[in-house]
């Protein structure tokens, strides 16, 4: 909400008092002049007067300034990043750039010319999403739209039939697809409808279906939009004994002299009952297990089926197991979050309606150590803050002119989560900006990794210099340091990757390490996380740590 609109004087000077009291608010600049660049500052409230002495970069003569458009184009189902998205963006119907969305789904394009008060049309594709039309007017150099895509839905339509392929009403079917099961239940028709995503067309899922009076048939088929009719078998009565054992046959002899009629009264042979056949034991089909490899506390889905070659015989019990975990469930299909990270065996046996037992059937399943965070659901509930000094905090806020939520550290403080004290060999990547918005400031953080009671690793961030230390006890000491580029007032990537006695740092999307080092001097081995702000403000975001193979 704006406040205030104000001018320098002619010695620059500008002053604003306020009729409210914004304490804890965020206050925003944006300072224009012809022949500068537009300068966007952001500023925590926490005093009654603020000061802030502000440097203009001016522009070559005859230039003018470059317009940035960016931002993050997520799903609108469940906001997540939508990558390798198609972007197109024209001025007034002339197109000036063709983009696509990173991994995170970010998007960004510097245009050398400057647009203001022209309008600015995207045109948002990708595969499986409905595109998007958007026009913005352009009152400002630097754009930040962060714009949702809807998936693109197809109706799914199919009947249940007997064997002579009539309808069966109320009959009951169910699909394993991606994380989650639809049931359903046919019509008077026969029929069942359903709507999913374009992703899952022509995949290959798990289904069951059921009618009283009828066998259950499970299966798997190629999901498309007409499926065939499901045909459902009834069962094959057992054949009834005949109870008699004793008939009267009339023999007749004939001879020469005359004719006779003897009686006989015998005992018919009666057949032996042929043996039942000996019962088959069934089995066991895993059709997927998804996401694979999962991420510890991650939701991960099992979908299985039975098969039993015996008439009349059912699947009656399902017995998954991790050779970690052990035990895990008696359900067809299942989800949990609760897996233990490493390399899991996971078993399915089927037991039939004779109380036979399948063969176990076997799949792996790796489990990585995980930790993934955005700030969008506000303060992570597990992380801990301190030790802070003097007037410094955390607090989750909305980025300026943006709907994205980012991890706020003002003042000398350390953040962590509380978990990952076992943590071996990771990567761990966070964006992030240093807010510059005064002459005699110098904004910076510390990565802090493997960190212990009294000892840790601390990748230091600054403007112009990347270096890693090592904290023991009562002293620390910089073990390497090193040139790079991480501008003011800017996101940018660090990714830290530790492996055995090995540290690597990442800046952006530069293939090679900005530095390096190995430690050959008793080196840690294991530790969490932690952010270190030094005294300024730092932005960060999308957290992501991920276990080593």
């Amino acid at each position: 909400m704006q406040i205030a609109s104000i001018t320098t004087s002619g010695q620059g000077e500008y002053e604003y008092a306020t009729e409210e009291d914004y304490l804890e608010q965020t206050l925003d600049f944006v300072i224009q002049k012809e022949g500068f660049e537009t300068k966007n500052i952001s500023y925590e409230i926490d005093k009654a007067e603020i000061k802030s002495d502000i440097l203009l970069n001016e522009l070559e003569k005859g230039t003018k300034e470059k317009t940035r458009i960016f931002g993050i184009i997520r799903n609108s189902k469940n906001r997540d990043p939508a990558k390798a998205a198609s972007i197109t963006l024209s001025i007034e119907g002339t197109q000036i750039a063709a983009i696509t969305s990173d991994e995170m789904g970010r998007y960004e394009y510097t245009a050398e010319e400057d647009y203001t008060g022209q309008t600015l049309d995207y045109v948002i594709q990708k595969e499986g999403f409905i595109r998007k039309d958007i026009s913005h007017e352009i009152d400002r150099f630097e754009i930040k739209s962060d714009i949702l895509m809807d998936e693109i839905e197809i109706k799914i339509k199919g009947k249940i039939c007997d064997e002579t392929d009539s309808p069966l009403d109320n009959a009951s079917i169910s699909f394993s697809i991606g994380n989650s099961t639809i049931n359903l239940n046919s019509d008077k028709e026969g029929s069942f409808s359903f709507n999913i995503g374009q992703q899952f067309l022509n995949q290959i899922i798990g289904y069951e279906a059921n009618k009283e009076g009828f066998k259950i048939k499970s299966g798997k088929l190629k999901l498309i939009e007409d499926l065939r009719c499901i045909n459902l078998s009834e069962p094959i009565p057992d054949p009834v004994p005949n109870p008699d054992r004793w008939k009267k046959i009339a023999a007749v002899g004939i001879v020469l002299t005359g004719v006779a009629i003897v009686l006989f009264a015998i005992q018919t042979s009666i057949p032996t009952p042929a043996a039942s056949p000996a019962n088959n034991p069934p089995e066991s089909f895993i059709d997927s297990i998804n996401p694979s490899p999962g991420l510890q506390g991650q939701s991960v889905t099992f979908i299985g089926h039975g098969d039993d070659l015996d008439s009349g015989d059912s699947i009656t019990e399902y017995k998954w197991e991790s050779n970690i975990d052990g035990y895990l469930s008696d359900q067809k299909t299942f989800s949990t979050s609760s897996l233990t990270s490493g390399l899991h065996k996971i078993t399915l046996q089927v037991k039939d309606s004779h109380e036979q037992w399948s063969s176990e059937i076997t799949e792996n399943l790796r489990v990585k150590i995980y930790l993934h965070e955005d700030f969008e659901s506000g303060m992570p509930e597990n992380w801990l803050v301190g030790p802070t000094y003097e007037s410094a905090y955390y607090k989750v806020i909305k980025e300026p002119e943006s709907e994205n939520h980012v991890l706020l550290g003002h003042g000398h403080a350390h953040i962590n989560p509380n978990i990952g004290q076992e943590w071996d060999d990771y990567s761990f990547q966070v964006n992030i900006k240093l807010l510059k918005d005064q002459i005699e400031q110098e904004p910076g953080c510390n990565l802090i990794i493997r960190q212990r009671k009294s000892e840790r690793y601390f990748i230091e961030i600054s403007f112009d210099t990347v270096s890693i230390s090592r904290s023991y006890e009562d002293y620390s000491i910089i073990l390497i340091e090193n040139k790079a580029t991480i501008p003011y007032n800017e996101w940018n990537k660090v990714k830290v990757v530790c492996k055995g006695n090995l540290i690597k740092v990442f800046v952006n999307d530069d293939v090679n390490p900005v530095i390096k080092y190995t430690d050959n001097d008793n080196p840690l081995k294991n530790g969490r996380i932690d952010l270190e702000t030094w005294d300024d403000q730092v932005y960060y975001d999308d957290i992501l740590v991920e276990e080593l193979d």
